[in-house]
């Protein structure tokens, strides 16, 4: 593949390497990110690391001159110029059954190796593949953990694409790349359609569909597990037409549209 130009030229190669963190100081008190430790609804936390405005600056030029000139899967629908989460749940609109499944800790899955690894595909010579997983990779410093549980800092502990750069939405679908081609032709062979939000999974079909939709799903979460991401069963759930199904608060039993209290909300507002 021909090398794309590189967003980091016309830079001093000391401040590329000072970003780039290649020798891991940020985990010895050199930090690039700003941290705010959020609960989950469904337990848990999550970790919006926000790049400063230096830093922030590289990753929008590697986002605007490389990353957005590739193109993702068609099942990808999150971060996607000219797609939603309408376009995400139009698919499944009157299907005889939906299943939705949840990814654990999207962005924490992808850790720097596969960020560098993925840079050099596109043809970059080592080094420069290293910086630019470097500027788009980020690891906590132990200090913002205080008072959390071990498990939460070992997960942001190693290099990793961090939830709150520019680079991250669009590294993740590129990366997902792979999972997507996979998941859309388990879907297909089953009778099935398949479209992705981020972390959500989302598959549908008819009644063929519906009758192995059990077996369906462990054979995508198997997948998922071999491209390196885990399934969070607790939120797995099959919704038959008999049920309200929805994806991204959107129903889609009989056509797109709002959950009724959504729809009030959004009455009230404009009024």
């Amino acid at each position: 593949m021909k090398v794309l130009s590189a967003p980091v030229r016309n830079i001093a190669d000391g401040e590329l390497e000072w970003f780039a963190d290649l020798k891991g100081l940020s985990r010895g008190g050199l930090e690039h990110y700003s941290y705010r430790v959020l609960a989950k609804r469904s337990g848990g936390v999550r970790l919006l690391e926000s790049p400063k405005p230096r830093l922030k600056e590289l990753q929008r030029r590697t986002l605007a001159e490389i990353l957005n000139r590739i193109p993702v899967h068609p099942s990808a629908h999150g971060f996607v110029k000219g797609r939603s989460i309408v376009t995400f749940a139009r698919p499944h609109v009157r299907q005889s059954v939906l299943l939705r499944l949840d990814l654990l800790d999207f962005f924490p899955s992808f850790p720097a190796a596969r960020v560098q690894a993925f840079f050099r595909t596109l043809g970059y010579p080592e080094s420069v593949a290293a910086r630019l997983g470097g500027i788009c990779t980020n690891a906590a410093p132990r200090q913002v953990w205080k008072g959390e549980p071990r498990e939460a800092w070992t997960l942001y502990a190693r290099p990793h694409l961090p939830q709150g750069a520019p680079t991250s939405p669009a590294l993740a679908n590129l990366m997902a790349y792979r999972l997507d081609c996979r998941l859309f032709g388990l879907a297909r062979s089953a009778g099935g359609v398949y479209t992705r939000y981020a972390d959500d999974l989302a598959f549908s079909g008819g009644e063929a569909f519906e009758r192995a939709v059990d077996r369906f799903a462990a054979h995508a979460a198997a997948i998922a597990l071999e491209e390196g991401f885990h399934v969070n069963h607790r939120k797995t759930r099959v919704m038959r037409q008999g049920v309200r199904q929805q994806l991204a608060g959107i129903v889609v039993n009989q056509k797109v549209g709002l959950r009724r209290r959504d729809l009030e909300l959004l009455e009230a507002q404009t009024i």
